[in-house]
């Protein structure tokens, strides 16, 4: 029930907002089909929206960045939802590298705009740091470091999170 409301509705609404945004762009019906296909068939993330709960609502906040960008109305919530692609799951970063590198071949991209998208982003920025402070010891660090003792060069056995005194 909480995938349905949660992921499968916020999808629907996205695609008629896709349909939307494209048709503004002058895409094709045939066209704007072919991409509602693609967007609920074909993509690995409208696979695991009933199991994986990050990776459904990554491509949610992926694809609305992109039809926010196609838009070019509103910065802020394209800066939000950057934020929120990359607070959802770290494979949001090449999404947020893409955009950024788009942004230099975009001629009315301007500073000003780039300043719009980065305030934004500063409420997912700041839940990414205090998350990973409190998680995980530092804004840097991720859990991976905690899962596996190979990813870590401990000094002292008792240093490592999987150490058991068993005496």
């Amino acid at each position: 029930m909480i995938s349905l409301f949660l992921q499968v509705i916020p999808a629907l609404m996205l695609g008629l907002f896709a349909l939307k945004v494209l048709s503004q762009q002058g895409v094709s019906f045939a066209g704007q089909i072919v991409f509602l296909l693609a967007y609920f068939f074909a993509s690995t993330w409208s696979l695991k929206l009933n199991t994986h709960f990050g990776h459904g609502i990554t491509g949610i906040f992926a694809l609305l960045s992109m039809l926010l960008w196609l838009e070019g109305k509103r910065w802020k919530t394209l800066g939000l939802c950057l934020g929120f692609t990359l607070l959802c799951d770290y494979s949001g970063l090449f999404v947020l590298i893409a955009t950024f590198l788009c942004a230099f071949y975009y001629k009315d991209f301007t500073l000003k705009r780039i300043c719009w998208v980065g305030l934004g982003a500063l409420l997912p920025a700041v839940l990414w740091i205090h998350y990973h402070n409190v998680c995980f010891g530092g804004p840097l660090k991720i859990s991976l470091s905690y899962q596996n003792p190979d990813y870590q060069d401990f000094k002292n056995e008792k240093d490592n999170v999987w150490y058991r005194d068993w005496e």
